[in-house]
């Protein structure tokens, strides 16, 4: 886990760079939530771009995946209803695009598949 203290600005994407470098130079893959955490199925997005050092810096690919994991853990609770997570992987996303370009990439899959899902 790579944890994100916001609070503390530029300091905590210098540790999350350095953080991140450790773990893919160790072979460990990164899995990271755009949102920072769950919203109610249907809400609209809210995408942070932290993830976009690590794409730029580490010059990879993203391989985004849509979930519908809220529609059962609802946000703000720890109470799980029944039912089937559904899990689609798109296809990879190249690297090197500029970051309104890979952000708005991202968020279009993501969402449209998601939609699709729930």
């Amino acid at each position: 886990m790579i944890s994100i203290d916001r609070q503390k600005g530029i300091r905590a994407i210098r540790s999350m760079m350095t953080n991140a470098k450790k773990r893919l130079n160790d072979g460990y893959s990164i899995i990271i939530f755009p949102e920072g955490t769950r919203k109610k199925p249907g809400d609209k997005p809210d995408y942070k771009s932290g993830f976009i050092a690590i794409y730029n810096e580490m010059k990879t690919k993203i391989l985004p995946i849509a979930l519908n994991s809220g529609k059962y853990w609802p946000k703000n609770t720890f109470i799980l209803k029944p039912g089937h997570i559904s899990i689609k992987i798109m296809p990879t996303i190249e690297k090197n695009l500029k970051k309104n370009e890979i952000l708005l990439n991202l968020q279009t899959i993501i969402e449209n598949e998601t939609n699709k899902i729930i």
